[in-house]
């Protein structure tokens, strides 16, 4: 919109309208600044100099200046007087006494409240009635705290107010676009939490606002009761700003990347425009303006040869930054070089800082804007490589966890093996079958069904441990294990070294007879056959004691296996080789001791 209505006024703004007067403007410098209007108008031609145009600048000084308008109609021919405009468009001049033909005097100035004006304008306008064929002469005696300049332009009133609806739209242009980055780039700044859009911000908000008080426009709507405030605000801003772009700068172009020495220098201006800041809130006017405008003259060359180092180093983001700031720049070199009568007075010239300024504000945004989209598309890349790498080292990793999972499963399996198997004779361990004793209650009492216990010991151990050694007795062992084992139901019964050289065995689901047939046939199973060790055979035979119940839960269970106990013992009493059933009564919680012990025939034991 901005660029639309630029674009639609430019021809409009570009030269001032007609001349409708003829003004001759020369001024006398009065150093004292003690002379009075008499004096002034009693002063002879060479007192005066003759301005070359309608403008004079004379840089910062302390005396007081007097200028002389002298203003005709064209045309001779005018009978009607014309109501006509003295505009002098400096709006940051202090102290201005207007002294016209008559004794009254108009006291002007950005010293005084802004109603006190005759017309209320950002620029100051002085009303005045040209009549036909008589020069009117306007003396103007001007002192100021700033550079001091006089542009003077002259307009019929008429004419002026109507040129003057452009160069407010374009005011109004610069407002919305200043207000629109502001809320864009505040947005940003929330959204995506990087500090790069507040210092962004900064510098938008101090610019624009240096901008609007070197035009009046901040005088005239913001603080129009604060003449003193009004002062203060140019330096301040004006540092602020250059504060802000410093860190900008520094953020947007990556300059410590790039070059340490750029950096330090960048941190020493900054250093000086923060301290510019403060002295313009202590420091007096004229001195806090002074150094504010030293600071923008070192900083402003230093950071363009900054972003050429930055530039030559192959970053595009340097060549960005000189476009979008000389564009800035320029506006402000148009604007004074109209103020000091080298450039014509015309709305363009006059809106200048505003058009460069507005300018560069949307380019940096886009610049912005295209900075997130390639780190957008920059982190999406990086995205993809990880989530690759990822996906690759994800693989590689569940094919070794796979492959780690697999032999710890086997370990693990061979673990819990060795932790319920006995090492020697390959048999479950007690504690195993101290595990079981619950399960095996449980499925009785679910089932309803008996089991019986055994308890197996093999017969006259220790002499054969102290006759043949203990290697020996462990071959026995592993013998006596394996024949044990070929004589039960593989997956029903429960067979385990209980300790030393004594074996239980848990027998689900079985009656009497079927617990004396496995008894007798694992005697058997032992005594049948000899065991061989080296040259020598070695005749082993068990005793073992049975007992039979319907056990509830795991006291049960243990009761059955202290009931075998004792009838182990009478089968060893009864002269070994042989089994002994201890009774079958039910046994449980509340079981009593159970019967005498009921015992097998005798069985001879084998020579040897």
């Amino acid at each position: 919109m901005f660029s639309l209505l630029l674009v639609m006024w430019l021809p409009r703004l570009a030269v001032a309208g007609p001349l409708q007067f003829d003004v001759a403007l020369s001024y006398h410098e009065d150093p004292q600044g003690q002379l009075g209007v008499h004096q002034v108008r009693a002063l002879g031609e060479p007192s005066w100099t003759a301005a070359r145009g309608h403008s004079v600048s004379l840089g910062y000084t302390a005396s007081a200046v007097w200028f002389r308008l002298r203003v005709d109609a064209r045309g001779t021919d005018a009978v009607v007087p014309v109501d006509a405009i003295v505009e002098i468009a400096y709006p940051l001049l202090k102290d201005l006494q207007v002294h016209g033909s008559a004794a009254e005097v108009l006291q002007l100035g950005a010293g005084l409240p802004f109603a006190q004006r005759p017309i209320a304008h950002r620029n100051f306008l002085i009303p005045v009635v040209v009549q036909p064929g008589r020069t009117l002469e306007l003396l103007v005696r001007v002192r100021t705290d700033t550079a001091l300049q006089f542009p003077v332009r002259m307009h019929e009133r008429v004419e002026r107010e109507q040129g003057e609806q452009g160069v407010l739209l374009m005011h109004g242009a610069y407002l919305g676009v200043v207000l629109a980055m502001l809320a864009h780039n505040l947005f940003m700044w929330v959204a995506l939490r990087d500090q790069l859009y507040g210092w962004y911000l900064g510098w938008m908000l101090f610019i624009a606002g240096f901008v609007w008080g070197m035009s009046g426009q901040a005088y005239q709507w913001w603080w129009p009761d604060s003449p003193q405030w009004n002062q203060t605000s140019l330096p301040l801003m004006l540092s602020l700003s250059l504060v802000f772009a410093t860190e900008f700068f520094a953020r947007f172009l990556q300059v410590k990347r790039w070059s340490l020495p750029v950096w330090w220098t960048n941190r020493f201006i900054l250093l000086i425009n923060g301290l510019a800041s403060v002295a313009a809130l202590t420091l007096p006017y004229s001195e806090a303006v002074r150094l504010a405008i030293a600071c923008a003259i070192f900083t402003v060359p230093v950071s363009i040869v900054q972003a050429i180092v930055i530039a030559r180093h192959g970053e595009p983001a340097g060549k960005l930054f000189l476009l979008n700031f000389s564009i800035l720049l320029a506006g402000g070199i148009v604007m004074a070089l109209s103020k000091i009568g080298l450039l014509p007075h015309a709305p363009l010239t006059e809106l200048a800082p505003q058009v460069g300024s507005a300018i560069e504000l949307l380019l940096f945004s886009f610049a912005l804007a295209l900075r997130v989209q390639t780190e957008r598309r920059l982190r999406e890349q990086a995205q993809r490589e990880v989530i690759a790498q990822q996906a690759r080292l994800t693989g590689e990793l569940e094919q070794r966890v796979a492959e780690r999972t697999a032999e710890l499963e086997r370990l693990n399996g061979e673990l819990a093996s060795l932790s319920r198997t006995d090492a020697l004779t390959g048999l479950f361990n007690r504690r195993h079958l101290d595990e079981r004793l619950d399960e095996e209650a449980a499925r009785c009492r679910r089932l309803r069904t008996p089991m019986a216990v055994m308890m197996i010991d093999i017969d006259h151990f220790k002499r054969l441990n102290d006759s043949h050694g203990h290697a020996a007795g462990d071959r026995c062992l592993q013998e006596v294990a394996t024949r044990l084992r070929a004589g039960i139901r593989l997956g029903q019964d429960l067979l385990a070294r209980y300790g030393g050289e004594e074996f239980c065995l848990l027998v689900p689901a079985t009656n009497d007879e079927g617990v004396e047939t496995v008894a007798e046939r694992l005697r058997r199973a032992v005594a049948d056959e000899a065991v061989t060790w080296g040259d020598q055979r070695l005749q082993l035979t068990v005793s073992i004691g049975v007992a039979r119940g319907q056990p509830v839960d795991r006291a049960g269970v243990e009761r059955l296996r202290q009931q075998a106990d004792q009838a182990l013992y009478a089968a060893k009493a009864g002269g070994r080789n042989r089994w002994a059933l201890a009774g079958s009564a039910t046994t449980g919680t509340h079981d009593t001791a159970p019967p005498a012990a009921a015992f097998s025939a005798p069985v001879p034991a084998p020579a040897g």
